[in-house]
């Protein structure tokens, strides 16, 4: 029971990025405990597209955009592809928005140029540098 837990539950926690972070202290700085009746309902939705998307994975050891280009037309899987591209910048740029806003409280920078600033040096670290290092300082582990 505990082991079946692990995969969405994992999964789900890993989501707490800077625009998450924003949003919930948007959300809660807005509109208080009154939205909390939704977690009952939403939370066990969540858990199982994220189980069922880790089971996908681990009984195939394929990504889930493979197995839709093995098994549905390519129309379907370009338009998949297009919106998680789509989803991915923007999730991105809201990322680099919240540790602009992050920054902007110790900085007394306008947000605009922290986020223009953030951007060029996270393009800067994925282009001169690798990804063990981005994760190494990202994480604290060093």
């Amino acid at each position: 029971m505990i082991r079946s837990l692990g995969l969405g539950l994992i999964t789900g926690a890993a989501d707490d990025d800077p625009s998450a972070i924003g949003t919930y202290a948007s959300a809660g700085a807005a509109f208080g405990p009154s939205f909390l009746w939704t977690a009952p309902v939403t939370c066990p939705m969540m858990f199982a597209v994220v189980y069922l998307c880790a089971k996908v994975g681990q009984v195939t050891g394929q990504g889930l955009f493979t197995i839709i280009r093995q098994r549905y037309p390519r129309w379907i899987l370009y338009f998949l592809l297009l919106t998680a591209l789509f989803g991915n910048i923007i999730e991105a740029a809201a990322d680099i928005g919240g540790m602009a806003a992050a920054l902007n409280l110790l900085v007394p920078i306008p947000i605009g140029w922290i986020v223009v600033i953030v951007g060029i040096v996270l393009l800067a670290l994925q282009i001169w540098t690798s990804y063990t290092t981005i994760r190494t300082y990202s994480d604290g582990s060093r």
